[in-house]
């Protein structure tokens, strides 16, 4: 199984979540750190990600929107999409509030990075996503986007 997973990395600040995980993926790909912090150091610094899954941290956004900024602030601008979820715990009041905090925070780091937000649900076929998927389960809200590279002539040009 571990070479399926040679090019997954997960960081996880929870010692005891990458002791399990070292069952299911290499050693070396597993980093117990924070996400700002990992992402900013060898191996993962170089690493062009297609995609990041954010951990909503028992809904705390502005932890959400931390890691977002360590994820995407200092990426140059690509010519192919980077796939962002995340899910936030909480109470149904504060949710959708959390939820565009984070929201906001990934719009601002794509424009710096010449690059727009799609919402997956927008257009699920597009993205091979079962129409009837529930971004809620229990008190968890789970979303997923897709930065995709700006086109010149568009709106916000």
């Amino acid at each position: 199984n571990n070479g399926v997973f040679q090019h997954l990395y997960v960081v996880n600040r929870h010692e005891e979540s990458c002791q399990a995980l070292e069952a299911h993926l290499p050693a070396d790909n597993i980093i117990c750190d924070n996400v700002q912090e990992a992402l900013s150091q060898d191996p993962l610094r170089d690493i062009m990600f297609g995609a990041y899954y954010l951990d909503g941290c028992g809904g705390h956004a502005p932890q959400i929107m931390a890691m977002l900024e360590g994820a995407l602030a200092h990426r140059a601008p690509c010519s192919t999409c980077i796939a962002v979820g995340w899910s936030i715990v909480g109470g149904n009041r504060d949710v959708i509030h959390k939820h565009m905090q984070c929201v906001q925070k990934l719009v601002a780091l794509a424009k710096d990075m010449n690059m727009t937000v799609q919402h997956v649900l927008d257009d699920p076929e597009r993205y091979g996503v079962n129409v009837r998927l529930n971004m809620v389960e229990g008190s968890t809200f789970t979303t997923w986007f897709v930065l995709e590279p700006m086109q010149s002539g568009g709106i916000m040009d």
